[in-house]
C-alpha cells in the first residue's frame, strides 16, 4: 500500500528498459505519430484496438537499433532487449500460450517461428465519422470508376454491383445504366450542376484523375470501423478475387499508392495484407481475417467460405545502425501497444505493474535487481506478468 502523497523511487541498470526509436511510429487515435511526439498523457493504440493513455515515458539515450521483419512484410524498429509476445509453432502444436520474450531470445532462436498476435480493428477518432461520398460507393469507383469524362461511369459486369452502387449513391444522384456501364447524373436536370457525386470526387482530389493516380482520401483511411467495412467492400467486389479454397482475397491494382493504402485498410481492420509487385503498375495484395467478410458481391460471397487468419511470423532481426531511444508505459493490462507497420508490440513492463500498483493499492509484483543476469531478469519479468494478468 502506498499512501496518497508518498514519493516513489525505481532504481535499475542504466538503460534497462526496452525501447523504440524516437522516429519509429506508433499508432494513436489520430493515426501514426512519432516516438518523439508521445508524452505522458498521449493516447496511444493497444492491442484492443482501442486507446489507452501513455503513464510514463523514458528516454533511453542512443541504443542499437533492430529492423524486424514479419512475414507479411510490414517492420518495425526496436532494441534487442524490447519485450515481446510471442507463440513458437511448436508451443502452438503443444497447446502452449505465447509468452513474453526479448528481442534477443527471438533472434537466437528464430528458426522456432516466432509469431505474434493480432490486434482487432482500430477505433480512430471520429473527427471523419460523416464522410461526403459512401464509403462503399467510393470503393467501387476506385476500382471500377471513370473520373476523367464529363460524368461519373462505374463500369461493372455483376448485376448486383451495379444496383448497390445506384442504391448507395447521393439522394440528388441515380445512375443510368447501359450495358455494364452506370453513368451517374442528378435526378433533377441541371445543365449548370454536376452531380453530388462528382462534386464530392472534386473535393477529394479524385476527379480527373486516371487510373495509375487514384488513392484512398486520408478521411475514409481514418473513419469508423464500419465505413473502413464498406470501403473494402466495395474495393474488393470491383478488383479483388477470392481464392479456390475461399479463404483468403488477392487485391489487384495498377498502382503502388492505391495498394499500399488497401493495405493501410486491412491492416487497421485487423487483418493482414502482404503486398507484393508482379510487373510494372501491377500490385497484388493478399489479404486474409479471422472472422470478418471482406465481400459483398453475389459472385464473391458464392466462394468465399470463412476466414481463416494465419499469424504473422518474425522472419528476421537486422542491425540497422544507431538512434536515440526512448519507451513508455501504457494503461493496458496486456502491456501491448501498436508500432510500426500496425505490429504489436510490448511496453515497459516493471513501470507499468508500478503504476498501477499505484493506481490500484494492490502490491507490487515486480522486482528489478541492478546487474541480473539478463535471462534471469525476463523470467522474472514473465513471472510478474502472470501474476499481473491474474489480478
Amino acid at each position: 500500500f502506498l499512501p496518497a502523497q508518498a514519493v516513489v523511487f525505481t532504481a535499475g541498470a542504466p538503460k534497462s528498459m526496452k525501447a523504440l526509436p524516437i522516429s519509429e511510429p506508433v499508432l494513436t487515435p489520430e493515426g501514426f505519430v512519432s516516438m518523439e511526439n508521445i508524452q505522458v498523457g498521449s493516447l496511444v493504440t493497444g492491442l484492443d484496438g482501442l486507446a489507452h493513455r501513455v503513464l510514463a515515458k523514458q528516454e533511453q539515450g542512443v541504443r542499437d537499433i533492430y529492423l524486424v521483419t514479419l512475414s507479411d512484410g510490414s517492420t518495425i524498429r526496436t532494441t534487442e532487449d524490447h519485450l515481446w509476445l510471442t507463440q513458437t509453432a511448436q508451443h502452438k502444436k503443444d497447446g502452449k500460450p505465447f509468452a513474453v520474450r526479448s528481442l534477443l531470445d527471438i533472434s537466437a532462436t528464430i528458426h522456432q517461428r516466432h509469431r505474434v498476435p493480432e490486434h482487432r480493428a482500430v477505433e480512430f477518432a471520429p473527427q471523419y465519422q460523416s464522410l461526403p461520398l459512401d464509403p462503399y460507393v467510393l470503393g467501387q469507383l476506385l476500382g471500377d470508376g471513370g473520373f476523367t469524362g464529363s460524368s461519373v461511369i462505374l463500369s461493372a459486369c455483376e448485376s448486383d454491383n451495379r444496383r448497390r452502387f445506384i442504391e448507395h449513391l447521393p439522394p440528388s444522384d441515380t445512375g443510368s445504366e447501359t450495358d455494364i456501364l452506370v453513368r451517374v447524373k442528378r435526378r433533377v436536370r441541371s445543365h449548370h450542376m454536376p452531380s453530388d457525386t462528382l462534386s464530392a470526387l472534386c473535393g477529394l482530389g479524385l476527379w480527373g484523375k486516371k487510373s495509375d493516380a487514384k488513392f484512398i482520401p486520408e478521411m475514409y483511411l481514418r473513419s469508423s470501423v464500419e465505413n473502413r467495412i464498406a470501403l473494402l467492400r466495395g474495393l474488393a467486389d470491383t478488383d479483388g478475387s477470392v481464392s479456390p479454397r475461399g479463404r483468403a482475397l488477392t487485391y489487384a491494382s495498377c498502382t503502388e499508392r492505391l495498394a499500399r493504402d488497401f493495405v493501410f485498410l486491412v491492416r487497421s481492420l485487423g487483418g493482414i495484407a502482404r503486398m507484393t509487385v508482379i510487373g510494372p503498375r501491377h500490385y497484388a495484395v493478399r489479404v486474409s481475417f479471422d472472422g470478418l467478410c471482406p465481400v459483398s458481391s453475389d459472385k464473391h460471397l458464392a466462394k468465399w467460405l470463412g476466414g481463416r487468419r494465419n499469424h504473422r511470423v518474425i522472419n528476421s532481426v537486422e542491425l540497422v545502425g544507431r538512434e536515440e531511444c526512448a519507451c513508455i508505459t501504457i494503461d493496458s493490462p496486456d502491456s501491448m501497444f501498436v508500432g510500426g507497420e500496425f505490429v504489436p508490440t510490448h511496453n515497459s513492463f516493471l513501470t507499468t505493474e508500478l503504476a498501477f500498483s499505484v493506481a490500484s493499492g494492490k502490491p507490487f509484483l515486480g522486482r528489478w535487481q541492478s546487474g541480473a543476469p539478463r535471462r534471469a531478469l525476463i523470467v522474472q519479468q514473465e513471472s510478474s506478468m502472470a501474476a499481473y494478468q491474474g489480478r
